[in-house]
């Protein structure tokens, strides 16, 4: 027996009405399980947007200390090359001074 067969015996004097009743409502309800998947996909792309986001923060942080770094070992590494610099200038300055003492030595 069909739905439609048992609801027109039960309630023949108003079959019309009530059973267009029961069909928008099977209709709203349908759409109500539509949109509570499309509630849950949208929830979960949410969630995963969420995760990608979380872990695109915490890389960023990573990667400010990891640059905090590098322009620690960059100043070092400037200031070693530096005070090189110092002490070839005062070697070449002893040099140049010794180098000229040994010429009028000579003479």
């Amino acid at each position: 027996h069909s739905v439609r067969a048992w609801f027109l015996r039960r309630h023949k004097p108003n079959y019309r009405s009530t059973f267009m009743t029961l069909c928008r409502l099977h209709t709203a309800i349908q759409a109500a399980k539509v949109i509570k998947k499309q509630q849950r996909n949208a929830i979960n792309g949410n969630e995963s947007l969420i995760a990608i986001l979380t872990n695109v923060f915490y890389e960023q942080k990573a990667n400010e200390k990891n640059l905090i770094k590098l322009k620690q070992h960059s100043d070092s590494i400037h200031n070693r090359i530096n005070r090189l610099e110092t002490k070839l200038d005062t070697l070449l300055e002893i040099l140049t001074r010794n180098n000229s003492n040994s010429q009028h030595s000579w003479l």
